[in-house]
């Protein structure tokens, strides 16, 4: 699906935006249902199944050693409780950092961002083809914010 995303296609490819923070389409929320469509699941119910799928993840990949997690996605254990129990939103990047962290299979990393709230498009954003980039070769998180460093995303900012 994503065969053509590379570094060599991230370097020389000109993207919409680094897509850290992704906006949403007005035309997608004026869109009047009509009869037969079906009305798409709630921000809120994709939350869940988001945090359902961290916890998920935390257990099987880590047996729910927060240092193991802490030490391949650099997420902190207060940072994993606070996604978990929802009173921390799950935001584009701390998906990239459990995805890459844990070289979770591309089709899984794809679901989760989209859960999150907006699809991986590695055509369109910079952020999006690091992590496409990443998990195609397992590079894990040292990689990653290596790769988004050299290409300027203020990830650290």
């Amino acid at each position: 699906m994503f065969e053509k995303i590379d570094k060599d296609y991230i370097r020389v490819h000109e993207f919409l935006g680094d897509g850290l923070q992704c906006v949403e389409d007005r035309r997608s929320q004026n869109q009047r249902l009509r009869p037969g469509d079906s009305v798409p699941p709630s921000m809120d119910h994709l939350a869940n199944e988001l945090r359902k799928k961290f916890i998920r993840i935390v257990a099987d990949a880590y047996r729910n050693d927060f240092r193991k997690l802490d030490a391949s996605c650099d997420i902190s254990e207060a940072s994993m409780r606070k996604y978990i129990r929802g009173t921390r939103k799950i935001t584009r990047l701390a998906v990239a950092k459990l995805c890459v962290g844990t070289s979770l299979p591309l089709e899984q990393s794809m679901e989760l961002f989209r859960l999150q709230g907006h699809s991986l498009e590695p055509e369109n954003f910079l952020f999006d083809a690091l992590v496409v980039d990443n998990l195609k070769h397992a590079e894990g998180i040292g990689v990653f914010y290596e790769e988004c460093k050299e290409f300027g995303l203020g990830i650290f900012d």
